[in-house]
């Protein structure tokens, strides 16, 4: 992935009193994001992976700024 200036990065989530539906909803918005190239849900010490796959830093921010914009100072 490297040679063609790919870089993977792994971001692994636990939530804290999380209602399913909004789990559901954060699942589906990460299977629409083009550069989510892995998705696992799981049970114990974490809730859920992320492989996402960027170009540069700069990608990397604008899609945790897109993720905390949408999904951040939300009721569960």
């Amino acid at each position: 992935m490297n040679a063609l200036g790919i870089i993977a990065v792994k971001i692994f989530f636990l939530f804290q009193d999380l209602s399913h539906s909004k789990k559901q909803e954060i699942i589906t918005f990460l299977k629409n994001e083009k550069i989510v190239g892995g998705l696992m849900v799981f049970e114990g010490p974490y809730d859920l992976f992320i492989g996402l796959m960027v170009h540069n830093q700069l990608e990397l921010d604008d899609f945790i700024s897109k993720f905390y914009n949408k999904f951040s100072n939300q009721e569960h």
